[in-house]
């Protein structure tokens, strides 16, 4: 079946699509087959390029009605964001449109300080865990951006510099699992052609994972829920 297939048929006779905890959860799936395939297929794990961004600084009393939501994403030249090559789960700003990245690149950064309501463009290179990690020992967070007035304002500030946002995501669970155990195959992801957005794990290779085209017809784990005591 295709991805979205696989999951409603998970859904509709077990639990979900099968997510993927540890080593020994690989384990159990080359044991579930026992030999009999060695092919991929498809577990729960997913990747929403376009929708599935957050704001690192998570006050509710900070957004208003959909400002969580505003987006400047570049839609000239190259249409963003688009995880090139598979591991772009940041966001840069570039005089003032937006770009997803991979979030180990050095760049500039911009930080919110909640007290002086103050955004503050900081000049000193870093991935974006280092940013992050700056802005709440001596700000709030990164900046979040909640409508063009705002992402007008920190183009002004970044001074022509390319910086940092606080906008992220991560691949998700088909089932909301928060496990953020990962098996990638060398090389992967890669998003080739760039419609490469669901997870499939290999039976010949250890049960190491691919990213795949969701359409792809594949075999696939479901997995059941144990009862609740």
């Amino acid at each position: 079946m295709t991805w979205t297939e696989a999951q409603t048929y998970c859904r509709q006779i077990y639990t979900d699509l099968a997510t993927i905890e540890s080593t020994n959860d690989s384990k159990s799936l080359i044991a579930a087959v026992n030999g009999s395939y060695n092919g991929l297929s498809w577990i729960g794990l997913y990747d929403d390029v376009e929708n599935g961004w957050k704001w690192y600084f998570d006050d509710d009393a900070f957004y208003g009605p959909g400002e969580r939501d505003y987006r400047n994403w570049r839609k000239t030249k190259s249409t963003e964001p688009n995880n090139y090559l598979g591991n772009e789960m940041c966001t840069e700003m570039e005089s003032g449109i937006w770009n997803d990245l991979p979030c180990s690149s050095k760049l500039y950064f911009i930080c919110y300080n909640k007290t002086s309501n103050r955004y503050v463009l900081i000049s000193s290179s870093k991935n974006i865990s280092d940013a992050r990690q700056h802005c709440r020992q001596y700000h709030t967070d990164l900046a979040s951006i909640r409508n063009a007035t705002e992402n007008q304002l920190i183009l002004s500030i970044s001074s022509g510099n390319t910086v940092w946002l606080g906008l992220y995501r991560n691949r998700q669970w088909s089932d909301k699992s928060n496990s953020t155990y990962e098996n990638w195959s060398t090389g992967q992801p890669d998003n080739m052609n760039s419609i490469e957005h669901c997870t499939a794990a290999s039976l010949s290779n250890s049960g190491q994972w691919t990213d795949e085209n969701c359409n792809r017809t594949l075999p696939f784990f479901c997995y059941k829920a144990s009862p609740r005591s």
